[in-house]
């Protein structure tokens, strides 16, 4: 999953990255009356990914430009945005990824893990 700044200003840009394939964006809201007091910020993306499809390259070329894009924006010196990965069972570390949320919405810089 990498999120990036959206155009809105009070959301995030989610992209789903399964099998070398990217989709997206999704926007997701960050603040709003309606989402803060009904729902954890954990529930509104566990409900959000459900609903966001996985996308299906058409071949081989297509899942290769996606790779490509995927690698430059990862290595560049100025990533826009943070990454997260599924673990070992296929779930995203949603503690990190709402943290990871909050500090793109805030302008922040991500999280740097130990070696």
């Amino acid at each position: 999953m990498i999120v990036q700044k959206f155009r809105q200003p009070e959301s995030v840009a989610l992209f789903r990255v399964d099998g070398g394939a990217i989709a997206g964006p999704l926007e997701f809201p960050i603040s709003g009356a309606e989402h803060t007091k009904s729902q954890s910020m954990e529930a509104r993306i566990q409900s959000a990914l459900a609903a966001f499809p996985a996308a299906k390259p058409g071949g081989a070329i297509e899942r290769m430009e996606h790779l490509a894009i995927l690698k430059r924006w990862c290595y560049r010196g100025t990533r826009a945005g943070e990454i997260f990965f599924a673990g070992a069972k296929g779930e995203l570390p949603m503690r990190r990824l709402v943290r990871g949320i909050r500090r793109v919405y805030k302008g922040e810089a991500p999280e740097i893990l130990p070696a």
